[in-house]
């Protein structure tokens, strides 16, 4: 019997350490009523952990960029109706596959709290900006991003409903992707379950964010060329323009979001 829900994740060369507790996390789930989908970034030679997960696997010889689209052209024609997504490096809490799916029963996408590790240790850290179960828009994260390929959940049906123009100018698949989606559906956010997020200061997806030259530069570098390409999107109306909230973010300079 088609299962309602998978969850997506990438498997890439560095990452063989990470896999037994990225597994275990996926057994420790309240809800294991679901299928493990991997895509394997210029991998082929690996030898998962026992586990008990009907898994499918599909293997890709192509840069991150190209094989995330790569991923969404695949969702589109997918049977599941629940899409979770899970970075291999990043762990999820017991109960994220069971608020997830609950709530997409009534929302279109589900985005989730972070628990930061590694650099820094700080719980329900978006909770600190983001009040829970407030709904999110496009405008949002028109000058930053909270949404990444780890505490985010859609229903298979909006990417059949949307096109995500394949752009390899972009820097970062995850903001270019949630910003076409959230130009069309809300979101919404909660703080009833979480993502474990591992973080080091000289990445600058760090959170909070590590201050240094570097990572200064390549962030404003990032902003630009993401501004750029969804500015062409809005022109040549193929994405609706920023949609107004009348409930703001809350600014809090000390919590920030990536490429703030």
């Amino acid at each position: 019997m088609q299962k309602s829900t998978c969850v997506i994740t990438f498997f890439y060369p560095g990452i063989e350490k990470k896999i037994v507790k990225f597994i275990k996390s996926l057994q420790s789930q309240s809800d294991k009523n679901f299928d493990l989908i991997i895509y394997f970034n210029n991998k082929k030679n690996f030898i998962l952990p026992k586990n008990n997960f009907k898994i499918k696997m599909n293997f890709l010889n192509t840069s991150i960029i190209k094989s995330r689209f790569k991923m969404i052209k695949d969702l589109k024609n997918t049977k599941y109706k629940y899409i979770i997504f899970q970075d291999a490096d990043d762990l999820m809490k017991k109960n994220r596959v069971e608020v997830c799916k609950k709530l997409l029963k009534k929302r279109e996408l589900v985005i989730n709290d972070l628990d930061i590790f590694g650099a820094y240790k700080l719980k329900k850290y978006f909770s600190k900006r983001i009040r829970n179960f407030q709904i999110i828009s496009m405008t949002d994260i028109s000058n930053y991003n909270f949404l990444g390929m780890s505490n985010t959940s859609i229903r298979s049906d909006c990417l059949k409903n949307i096109n995500i123009p394949t752009n390899l100018k972009i820097k970062i698949f995850d903001w270019y992707f949630w910003t076409i989606i959230l130009s069309k559906y809300k979101a919404i956010f909660t703080n009833l379950t979480s993502t474990k997020y591992y973080t080091r200061k000289t990445s600058p997806t760090c959170l909070p964010f590590y201050e240094n030259r570097n990572n200064r530069l390549l962030k404003n570098r990032v902003k630009k060329t993401h501004l750029k390409e969804i500015s062409k999107l809005i022109e040549s109306k193929k994405i609706k323009n920023f949609y107004v909230s009348k409930k703001k973010i809350i600014v809090n300079n000390k919590y920030n979001f990536w490429w703030e």
